[in-house]
C-alpha cells in the first residue's frame, strides 16, 4: 500500500444508512488516558516456514498447559510446549481431548461447550475446563507470563451447513457431515472480541487468555493498579498490557458494549465502518480483521459488484479481478477515515487471496472480514478495559 492510500476520502456513508448511524458510536477518538499504566510485556511470535510465516498466515504463541490438580488429568503433559494458531475471528482456546489424554468421562464433569467457526462451517463440541497457561518463546524458554482461562477440550467435530445460531451446539442431521467422534490435531486459539453473535455465544471475555493474564515477571496483575487489560497484534509479537508509550500513533475508535451474552464489562461489539467497491457508495458495515483466514469474506447489498466463480470452490462467488475494495474505519458523519484498500488480482502482499462475496438484501447485515493479509502493513490493538479499538499504519 502506498502512503497515498492513507489520504482522506470524501465518500459518504450511504444515505439510506443515515438512520442507522446514531446506533453506533465508533468514531475517531483521542483514545483512553493510559498515563497511569506501566505494566506491559511483549509475547514473542512463534514463527513457521513459508507459506505459514506471519503475517502471510496466522501467528502462533507457544505455551505450556497446566491442568487442574486432579488424578483425572494425570496424563496431561505440562512439560511439552504447544503453539496454537491465534485467531482474531473467534474467542477461546480449543484443544482435542485425545491429544491431551482426557477422557469423555472426565469431560462430563465440566460445563459442556461448543464453538462454531463460520468460515469453515465447523462445529466443535466438548467441555470448558480451567487451565493455567505459561507463555514461552519459540524455543520453549519461559517468558515469565501466565494466564488462567477455561479451555474448550474437544471430543467431537462436524461440518454444519446452513448453521443457525439458535441451534447453539446442535446441528440437524440433514445439515451434518464429516462427523468425527475422535478428533485430533486441533490447536486453535481465539483471541477476538464481539464474536458471540456468530455462532460463538460462549466466546465471552472470560475465555480470552490475553484478557485473563495473571502474572507478568512475577507481578500479580489483578493486584496491580498499573495494568490495563488489552493487547496489540504486531509483526514482532503480541503486546499485552496497554500503556501510553506502546500505543503511540494509533487511531482509536470507541466501541459499543456487547449485550445479551454476558455481564462482563470487557464485552464489546465489533468495529463498525463502511465498505466501498470501485468507488461506489461506502456502505455501513461491520468490520472484522481476522488472522484466521487468508481469504476475505464480504456481505454487501451493492448489486453493482462484478462476481465470478471462486478459484477454490465452485459453490462460492468472488469479486472479479481489477475491482478496488476500500474499507474505512469509523462512521461519524464528516469523518474521512483511516482506510485500508486493495485491488483484487493485483498480487500485492496486503490483498486477500480472494474476496468471497455474498449479496444480501437491503436492510440485512453488511460486513467484511479482511483476512490476515491486512497485517502486512497495519497493527491493531484492543483495549478491553476501556472499550477501544485502534489501528496503525506501519508499512511493509
Amino acid at each position: 500500500m502506498k502512503l497515498s492510500c492513507l489520504l482522506p476520502i470524501l465518500g459518504l456513508v450511504a444515505l439510506s444508512d443515515a438512520a442507522k448511524i446514531k446506533e453506533f458510536i465508533e468514531s475517531p477518538s483521542e483514545g483512553p488516558d493510559l498515563s497511569e499504566y506501566k505494566l506491559t510485556t511483549t509475547l514473542p511470535i512463534t514463527s513457521f516456514p513459508p507459506p505459514y510465516a506471519w503475517p502471510d498466515y496466522a501467528p502462533s504463541l507457544t505455551i505450556y498447559l497446566h491442568a487442574p490438580q486432579d488424578w483425572a488429568f494425570a496424563n496431561v503433559s505440562n512439560t511439552v510446549p504447544i503453539a496454537p494458531v491465534l485467531d482474531t475471528g473467534s474467542n477461546g482456546l480449543m484443544l482435542d481431548a485425545l491429544d491431551l489424554n482426557i477422557t469423555n468421562a472426565t469431560l462430563a464433569n465440566y460445563e459442556s461447550g461448543y464453538q462454531y467457526l463460520s468460515s469453515s462451517t465447523r462445529l466443535y463440541r466438548g467441555a470448558w475446563i480451567p487451565f493455567r497457561l505459561e507463555f514461552a518463546d519459540s524455543s520453549g524458554e519461559l517468558v515469565n507470563v501466565s494466564a488462567e482461562v477455561p479451555v474448550l477440550i474437544v471430543n467431537e467435530t462436524l461440518q454444519c451447513s446452513g448453521y443457525d445460531t439458535k441451534w447453539k451446539g446442535d446441528c440437524p442431521e440433514e445439515n451434518t457431515s464429516n462427523h468425527n467422534l475422535n478428533p485430533r490435531g486441533t490447536q486453535w486459539w481465539g483471541i477476538g472480541f464481539g464474536r458471540e453473535a456468530d455462532g460463538q455465544s460462549q466466546g465471552t471475555p472470560d475465555k480470552n487468555a490475553l484478557l485473563n493474564i495473571k502474572s507478568i515477571n512475577g507481578v500479580n496483575v489483578s493486584a496491580s493498579n498499573s495494568y490495563r487489560a488489552g493487547y496489540s497484534l504486531r509483526k514482532n509479537g503480541v503486546v499485552i498490557g496497554l500503556t501510553e508509550e506502546n500505543t503511540q500513533d494509533y487511531t482509536w475508535m470507541k466501541l459499543e458494549m456487547q449485550k445479551g451474552f454476558s455481564k462482563d464489562p470487557r464485552d464489546w461489539r465489533n468495529v463498525t465502518g463502511c465498505v466501498s467497491i470501485d468507488g461506489g457508495t461506502c456502505r455501513l458495515s461491520n468490520l472484522l480483521i481476522d488472522t484466521g483466514v487468508t481469504l476475505s469474506y464480504l456481505s454487501t447489498a451493492d448489486k453493482e459488484v462484478r462476481l465470478v466463480p471462486s478459484n477454490s470452490t465452485s459453490r462460492a462467488k468472488i469479486l472479479a479481478a481489477g475491482q478496488n475494495v476500500l474499507v474505512r474505519f469509523g462512521i461519524e458523519p464528516g469523518y474521512s477515515g483511516i482506510q485500508y484498500n486493495f485491488t483484487t488480482g493485483s498480487n500485492s502482499s496486503w490483498e486477500p487471496d480472494e474476496v468471497s462475496t455474498k449479496l444480501v438484501d437491503y436492510g440485512r447485515e453488511e460486513k467484511i472480514n479482511t483476512g490476515v493479509h491486512f497485517y502486512q502493513e497495519w497493527e491493531t490493538l484492543f483495549d478491553a478495559d476501556g472499550g477501544y479499538f485502534g489501528v496503525k499504519y506501519v508499512g511493509l
